[in-house]
């Protein structure tokens, strides 16, 4: 499912923008096509380790490692 692997990727990388490139554990928002921005939920931790974490596997599946 490598496809759909480099969709989420894409929009986590797009997401991440909206938070200074600092993923909170957990947010929300609207569609991805009319959304200005995603929201923070606000109980969560930002930033947080395991969406640090992230980065290796959002680089597997666009390809970079």
């Amino acid at each position: 499912m490598h496809t759909e692997a480099a969709v989420l990727a894409r929009g986590l990388l797009r997401a991440a923008g909206g938070f200074e490139d600092r993923l909170p554990e957990l947010f929300s928002g609207e569609d991805a096509i009319t959304a200005v921005r995603p929201m923070l939920y606000p109980a969560s931790c930002r930033p947080q380790a395991w969406a640090a974490a992230s980065a290796v596997p959002v680089a597997q599946a666009l390809g970079g490692l």
